[in-house]
């Protein structure tokens, strides 16, 4: 059962917000500003496409006011309150940025295996503070259900960190000169 099903939201409001919210990435951003941007662009991108779909007026606005305001909470458009379906296009994509596939894509990022062992063991102490700060942000989740989602994502990539850092920890260490 997904977000959607668990909170009893409107399932089509909420996956083509989901799925919409950075068209405006086929579009090369030429500054800040224009990432900054990218979600009321995305909307601007999207309503043509909405308005050929079988949607009501009102899911079409909660389409585009949770497209436009996925990045910092600000649609810029003057369409109405922004609804618990709106938000959870917002909170959809921060929980696909926080997966298993993530992790393990942004220690590809950081090019983690290319670094030493005692670097490794520093980057995965920094992420680990940082993924303790990342569990005060729950509130900011629109739904109990994003919610807990959200621990529950970050905690298994603390798990994950924890037992890298605890390996690589027992390695490095057993093979140093003390």
């Amino acid at each position: 059962m997904d977000l959607s099903e668990k909170e009893n939201l409107d399932k089509d409001v909420v996956v083509i917000g989901a799925l919409l919210h950075d068209i405006s990435y086929a579009i090369e951003f030429e500054s800040k500003e224009d990432w900054e941007n990218h979600g009321r662009n995305s909307a601007k991108i999207s309503e043509d496409f909405l308005n050929e779909l079988n949607l009501t007026e009102n899911q079409k606005e909660e389409i585009l006011l949770g497209i436009a305001s996925h990045v910092d909470g600000n649609p810029g458009m003057d369409r109405g309150e922004l609804s618990i379906n709106a938000l959870t296009i917002s909170d959809s994509d921060n929980l696909d940025r926080f997966d298993i596939y993530r992790t393990f894509e942004s220690l590809s990022y950081h090019k983690f295996y290319d670094k030493t062992v005692k670097e490794q063991i520093n980057y995965l102490k920094e992420r680990l503070e940082s993924r303790e700060k990342l569990l005060g942000v729950e509130e900011e989740f629109a739904t109990v259900t994003a919610k807990a989602m959200w621990r529950k994502r970050i905690e298994k990539q603390m798990q994950t960190y924890e037992d890298l850092l605890t390996q690589l920890e027992g390695g490095y260490y057993f093979l140093q000169d003390n």
